[in-house]
């Protein structure tokens, strides 16, 4: 995957996990164009640049699927419907991080997204990525 895919799939999986902690539990529905365009249109990319990206959107919603951090109940063409997170998900992102700091996953997903640069994104997906293979292993069976 080229560093552009990761910089997009930070991106677009962040904007999907702090939707889903914000409508816990509530079952949504996730349109996958909808998000492209909010994503990357708001990058100053064309909508129809943006609207091209909905085939990636939902590719990391698969993933965060088969990763088991998020469930839905159907998939209609770009539409994941019944979408939320499973407990895998809601703990990675409510677990305080291990640094002596009391800011939580979820906290530094948001505060990345506000700032909208990339190494802030990749930080926290990196931390993402630790807690779920390093420290929550014993937590979090599969």
């Amino acid at each position: 995957m080229s560093s552009k895919n990761f910089e997009n799939f930070n991106k677009v999986t962040l904007h999907i996990l702090v939707n889903l902690f914000d409508e816990f539990p509530t079952l949504i529905n996730i349109d996958a164009p909808w998000v492209a365009t909010d994503i990357f249109h708001a990058e100053s990319e064309s909508q129809e640049t943006a609207f091209d990206k909905m085939d990636f959107v939902g590719y990391c919603i698969s993933w965060l699927k088969e990763e088991g951090f998020i469930s839905y109940l159907k998939r209609e063409k770009d539409e994941f419907l019944g979408v939320r997170l499973t407990l895998k998900g809601l703990t990675l992102l409510g677990y305080s991080i291990p640094d002596n700091s009391s800011s939580t996953l979820i906290i530094q997903a948001k505060e990345a997204i506000a700032d909208a640069s990339q190494d802030a994104a990749k930080d926290v997906i990196t931390n993402l990525v630790k807690m779920a293979f390093f420290n929550l292993g014993g937590v979090i069976g599969s």
